[in-house]
């Protein structure tokens, strides 16, 4: 009897330190893990266009940097709001990643707890779902500001042609 004591004081122990494993939920988060991580190109890219953009900018003839040049300085505005928000974003996107992987990594190992690692993985997967868009919209942003560029140099050189005649 003493002994069957034991052995179920020991077995509901260990029953109670057993930290639960859902296979479904590390499915899901190493699932979004993946999505989030294969942005990483995106914004690798982005930065690229941005400071492409910023040179371009930067690179336009003297006479064209003048406060009454609305084109310029509306590219020049959008270039500073655009490297602004994609500093942010992409120090953001970084922390997130990181919180990301160590989260599936520790629930992987069994240092979390199955409800604990879905708490955290709700909160997190919010903020997931966000990233592809912001990606997106800041794209759309530097193609309608590579539009703006051209537009703005086209009419420049014929300016300059029509002056030169």
């Amino acid at each position: 009897m003493k002994n069957l004591l034991s052995l179920a004081l020991a077995a509901l122990v260990l029953a109670a330190g057993c930290k639960s494993f859902d296979k479904e939920l590390a499915d899901k988060m190493s699932a979004d893990l993946s999505k989030l991580e294969q942005l990483a190109p995106g914004f690798e890219k982005l930065g690229t266009d941005i400071g492409n953009i910023a040179n371009l900018v930067n690179n336009v003839p003297e006479a064209m940097k003048t406060e009454d040049n609305a084109a310029y300085q509306n590219l020049l505005r959008m270039n500073t709001i655009m490297n602004q928000k994609y500093q942010a974003s992409m120090a953001e996107y970084k922390d997130l990643t990181g919180k990301f992987q160590t989260l599936v990594a520790n629930y992987s190992a069994g240092k979390l707890k199955t409800e604990d690692a879905q708490k955290e993985y709700e909160t997190i997967s919010q903020a997931v779902q966000g990233y592809a868009d912001v990606l997106d919209r800041m794209n759309q942003r530097i193609e309608a500001m590579q539009t703006e560029y051209a537009k703005m140099s086209a009419s420049w050189n014929a300016e300059a042609e029509q002056n030169a005649q």
